[in-house]
């Protein structure tokens, strides 16, 4: 099982970077790697900055999110937008992409303001449409700098109940 916490000290955050790093070329993200970066250096300043530890402590998973979206320039603190959701293999699988949601609620209840809306891009594909259609509805696909991206928005209430759903006992056929 993975640990999700804020990477609230310095080298907590180096180790989130380092391990990003490590995995620049699997990530998956559409923009180009100055713009990774600047991202990243946003949710750290923001403190939006998250990681999955293992049992030995060793980074396994990241969430990276901002306050606001570029949309508003970030002036409204009761969005979030998820720049990065990355999770080791062999972590990426189902169960933890639902574990990462958990922990972004679990994390969205210490704050002062709720969320009251969270957004994400991702490169359209027929297998992202499936997962993301179950947590988040389609707003719009347009073509970027960097390609064609689908953008998203959904809520923490969303999440909550598809969480609940998931972990719900399944009844015994008999």
């Amino acid at each position: 099982m993975l640990q999700w916490m804020s990477a609230s000290t310095e080298q907590m955050k180096e180790e989130g970077i380092l391990f990003i790093c490590r995995h620049a070329e699997s990530l998956g993200l559409p923009y180009q790697w100055s713009t990774t970066v600047n991202l990243l250096y946003t949710s750290l300043y923001d403190s939006g900055f998250m990681l999955a530890l293992d049992e030995q402590r060793q980074v396994r998973g990241v969430i990276a999110y901002t306050y606001g979206t570029a949309k508003d320039k970030s002036a409204d603190q009761t969005r979030i937008e998820v720049v990065l959701l990355y999770l080791e293999a062999p972590y990426g699988t189902g169960i933890r992409f639902v574990e990462a949601m958990k922990a972004l609620i679990e994390r969205e209840q210490e704050l002062p303001e709720p969320i009251c809306e969270i957004d994400f891009f991702c490169t359209p594909t027929d297998i992202r449409r499936r997962l993301f259609g179950k947590i988040a509805s389609l707003r719009n696909t347009k073509l970027h700098s960097c390609g064609m991206l689908d953008s998203y928005f959904t809520t923490i209430e969303r999440i909550r109940l598809y969480i609940d759903r998931v972990n719900r006992p399944k009844p015994l056929k008999l």
